[in-house]
This record gives C-alpha cells, sequence and structure tokens, in this order.
C-alpha cells in the first residue's frame, strides 16, 4: 500500500490474526452474512468489534455491520434475525445523526448487534476522517470498525475500504492531541485538594475519570490509533498499542484508582504533565493553556 506523504497506516487491533484466529463468533457471523447476502441491496457485511479484531473472549457479544445500496426497510432488516431465530431485544429506527440503523437481538445465549449503513455513508465517513482529519467520536469509529474488521460478504468493496482506513492522517494526530489535551477536559482541576480534602469521593472520581480519558485520547492521536469506542474498552490492549507514552504506563494508569486519594491524584497530575510533554515533543502544538490549567490551584483561604 502507498501512503500519502505526511500519513502512516492506522495501527489496528488484529492484524497478526484476522483471518487466522478461529472464533465461534465468527462462524454464527459467516451465518448470518450468508442470509443478509440474499438480499440485493447489501452491498458488504463484515464482523466488526473484539471479534472482527480478533480479539473476542468469553464475554464478548458479536458486532455485525451491514452496508446497504440503499435504505432498508423493517422486512430487509428482520428477515435475517428471523432466519435465525433470533429475539429482538432493541430496535431503533435510522439515526440521521449518527446516519445508522441499529437493533440487539439474541441467537441462544449470543448478544449481536446489528448496525446498518448506506455505502455512500461509509464512503462519508471515510472521507471525512482520512481525507480531511475529522476527529468526532462516532466518524473515527466507523473508520475504525473498516479497519478492523473481518470482510464475509461484498470482499473487493470491504477491502478497498479497509485500505483507505489504513491511513492516519498528520491533521488528525494533531487534532486528536488538541481535542483532549485542552482545559476543558479537566474542568474542575483547580479544585483537587479541596475535594481530596472533604472526602468529595464522587466529584473527585469524575475528576480522575475525566483526567485519565483526556490522557488516552491525546494517546491514541499520538500513536496514529483510531478511536474505536468512546468509552475506550479493552484497556489492557489498548495500552500495549501505545509506543509513544509515558513510562510504565500500566502500572501508572492502575495508581489512579488505588491508594490514597491525594496519591490517586498525584498519579494522574505527573501522567497528564508527561502526556502533555510528550505532545510538545513529536507534534508542533501550543499546550500552555493546557499547562497552565494542570497547575491552577483554589486558593485556601482561612479567613
Amino acid at each position: 500500500m502507498h501512503h500519502r506523504r505526511g500519513e502512516a497506516p492506522v495501527s489496528v487491533y488484529g492484524a497478526a490474526v484476522n483471518g487466522n484466529r478461529r472464533s465461534w463468533r465468527l462462524d454464527v457471523a459467516r451465518d448470518a452474512a450468508r442470509l443478509y447476502a440474499q438480499n440485493a441491496k447489501v452491498a458488504a457485511v463484515a464482523a466488526a468489534g473484539s471479534v472482527g479484531a480478533g480479539i473476542d473472549d468469553e464475554w464478548s457479544d458479536l458486532e455485525l455491520d451491514v452496508y446497504w445500496h440503499s435504505d432498508p426497510t423493517d422486512s430487509d432488516r428482520r428477515a435475517p434475525i428471523d432466519a435465525l431465530s433470533g429475539a429482538v431485544e432493541h430496535y431503533w429506527e435510522y439515526s440521521p445523526d449518527e446516519e445508522e440503523w441499529g437493533e440487539e437481538y439474541r441467537v441462544g445465549d449470543l448478544s449481536i448487534g446489528g448496525s446498518s449503513f448506506l455505502v455512500v455513508s461509509a464512503e462519508r465517513f471515510l472521507e471525512r476522517v482520512v481525507a480531511h482529519g475529522d476527529p468526532s467520536t462516532n466518524a473515527q469509529m466507523r473508520v475504525a470498525a473498516l479497519a478492523s474488521c473481518v470482510p464475509l460478504h461484498g470482499h473487493a468493496l470491504l477491502e478497498r475500504w479497509r485500505e483507505e482506513a489504513a491511513v492516519y492522517p498528520e491533521p488528525l494526530r494533531v487534532r486528536m492531541v488538541q481535542r483532549y489535551l485542552a482545559p476543558d477536559r479537566i474542568e474542575g482541576w483547580h479544585l483537587r485538594e479541596a475535594l481530596v480534602e472533604r472526602g468529595d469521593d464522587l466529584a473527585l472520581h469524575d475528576l480522575l475519570v475525566r483526567g485519565t480519558r483526556a490522557v488516552l485520547g491525546a494517546l491514541h492521536g499520538l500513536n496514529r490509533v483510531l478511536l474505536s469506542n468512546p468509552r475506550m474498552k479493552w484497556e489492557q490492549q489498548l495500552i500495549a498499542r501505545f509506543e509513544i507514552a509515558p513510562t510504565r504506563l500500566r502500572e501508572r494508569l492502575h495508581a489512579v484508582w488505588t491508594g490514597s486519594s491525594r496519591e490517586r491524584v498525584l498519579a494522574l497530575e505527573a501522567l497528564l504533565d508527561d502526556t502533555i510533554n510528550l505532545a510538545a515533543t513529536h507534534l508542533d502544538v501550543d499546550m500552555q493553556e493546557m499547562r497552565q490549567a494542570l497547575e491552577r490551584r483554589r486558593p485556601r483561604l482561612t479567613q
């Protein structure tokens, strides 16, 4: 594959195992894909999520992405589910914001999340992220799903999309760092000492969660890793993909959730500081406002 100057290939979870790893969930996905493929309106079907990425475990559900030439009807969407003897638990109409139809259903004990998109929507997501460096969560999630999916039907189309999705543009890298290392991500940070001393554990936990997400979000950008989940699930596998990261990242993240409240704040403060320094070292970004936000403290007034 040839990449444009200033761009680099995306890091994908299952790059070494997709197509080789056997998963019974993938067998179910193939059965479902054959049923969807009977409809001429279906352009492609892919296994996405942890199954597509090749990291599924005993807790995993199955995510199926279906790409349509034209709007699917209720009958189009329900026919494969009925053929699988699936029990529908949730059924969502088209969302203009996400450009998606969705459903959740069970086949035996396996939960299956179905997502339907138009071909033109998939290509629009690719253009937004790859061509224009759009850092929005939904667009990145869609492109990340393509980058790590297992094609089940419409292989030529999906492989073309996967090749496009494998390019991480430099503008996206910069915007992800700017998006996550921004003062609003740690709003209320100047109150950290007051929260600790008052025993405001819930407010402090919220602050620690937002600060940790700021670190991980920025590291996505620095390492050219597409944001595949806004909650940043599969944390251990995610951390393993970060070549540019604060030293001992795994154990230092663990320290944010252990020890005394004061120790946890100090652990996150050091991680944020290191991440800011990495951003300034590897990218041409101004981190002055974030540095100032990290240093701010509400003064203690005794009278």
